[in-house]
């Protein structure tokens, strides 16, 4: 994966170091590249696993962020710099 300024991002470092962090890091990623976290999920299981099971506790404690939360998310456009 990459970050917002094109940097290689291991997700085997972020997304193992334990369950609380890994948990945390996945959240942040699906909120703010959720383009890149679903196309690495075609390719990958255990990621495809945490997308899901993520979804499914968000929408259990906010009923607001439910697929159509993930599709509005799916159209920003996270590169473009603030002016």
């Amino acid at each position: 994966m990459t970050n917002s300024t094109n940097e290689s991002v291991s997700t085997v470092t972020f997304f193992t170091s334990s369950v609380e962090e890994d948990k945390t890091e996945m959240y942040a990623y699906m909120v703010v590249e959720i383009n890149t976290v679903e196309k690495r999920a075609t390719s990958d299981k255990v990621i495809q696993s945490k997308i899901q099971r993520i979804r499914e506790l968000l929408e259990k404690y906010c009923s607001k962020m439910d697929k159509s939360f993930w599709d509005e998310a799916r159209k920003l456009n996270r590169s473009e710099t603030p002016q």
